[in-house]
C-alpha cells in the first residue's frame, strides 16, 4: 500500500542523507557511495557522491575491474560536480581529504558540524554515539558544534584516504578495503543510537 504523500515525505525527510566527496568523483567517493549503499541493505539511508572537477568522467579501467571483482557496478557512473549538489540537503558530508572539507566549510560555514573527512568521522563517532529520536543533521549541528577548527587545518595527510587514480590494482583494493570497514561502521552507528562500533573504536585508538 502506498503511503499518503505527506507521510511519505515525512519518512523521506527523516531518512539520513550522506554525501561522499573527493577530488574528481572518479575513484574514492563513487567507491564509498556504492559500498555504503550496499552495506545499508534495506535500512533507511540515502547515499550520494560528488567531486570538484569536471562532470561526466568515468571511473578508470583499473577501478572498474576492482569494483567488478567486489560486486560493485560502477561502469555507468559519471562524475558529478559538487557545485551541482544541494549540500544543505545532506545530514553528513564525508570527504576524502582535509582540503576537500576545508573548501566546503569555507563556502558553507553553517555546514561545518556536518563535514568531516572519512577518518575524522570514524574517530569522532567512537566518542559520540548517535543520538536517539533526532534527525541526523540537526543532531550533528549541536553534537559536533564544538569540534576544534584544527580538525580542518594543516597539511597533514593522516586524515586523508589515498587517491589510487594513477595506481595499480593493489592500491584500489586497499582503498576499497578501508571503505568497506568504514561503511559497515557508519551503518551500524546510524542505526544503533547510543551504541558504538568496533571499527570506530579502533579508529579512536589509531
Amino acid at each position: 500500500m502506498r503511503l499518503p504523500s505527506t507521510r511519505r515525505a515525512a519518512r523521506e525527510a527523516a531518512t539520513p542523507r550522506v554525501l561522499y566527496v573527493c577530488t574528481a568523483n572518479q575513484c574514492r567517493s563513487p567507491f564509498a557511495e556504492h559500498i555504503a549503499r550496499r552495506a545499508t541493505g534495506s535500512r533507511p539511508l540515502l547515499v550520494a557522491s560528488a567531486g570538484f572537477r569536471a562532470a561526466g568522467e568515468r571511473v578508470p579501467s583499473t577501478g572498474l575491474r576492482v569494483a567488478e571483482q567486489r560486486g560493485l557496478a560502477l561502469e555507468r557512473h559519471r562524475s558529478r560536480r559538487i557545485d551541482d549538489v544541494d549540500l544543505d540537503s545532506f545530514d553528513l558530508i564525508l570527504t576524502m581529504e582535509r582540503q576537500h572539507a576545508r573548501d566546503i566549510v569555507a563556502a558553507h560555514p553553517a555546514l561545518a558540524p556536518r563535514v568531516f573527512t572519512v577518518k575524522q568521522f570514524d574517530r569522532w563517532a567512537a566518542a559520540h554515539p548517535r543520538g536517539a529520536g533526532r534527525a541526523l543533521g540537526p543532531w550533528l549541528d549541536e553534537a559536533a558544534a564544538d569540534r576544534p577548527p584544527a580538525d580542518l587545518l594543516g597539511i597533514s595527510t593522516q586524515d586523508d584516504t589515498f587517491d589510487p587514480i594513477a595506481s595499480p590494482a593493489p592500491a584500489w583494493i586497499a582503498m576499497a578495503d578501508e571503505l568497506e570497514e568504514h561503511a559497515a561502521a557508519l551503518v551500524r552507528w546510524i542505526n544503533s543510537p547510543g551504541v558504538g562500533t568496533r571499527a570506530s573504536r579502533r579508529a579512536s585508538r589509531g
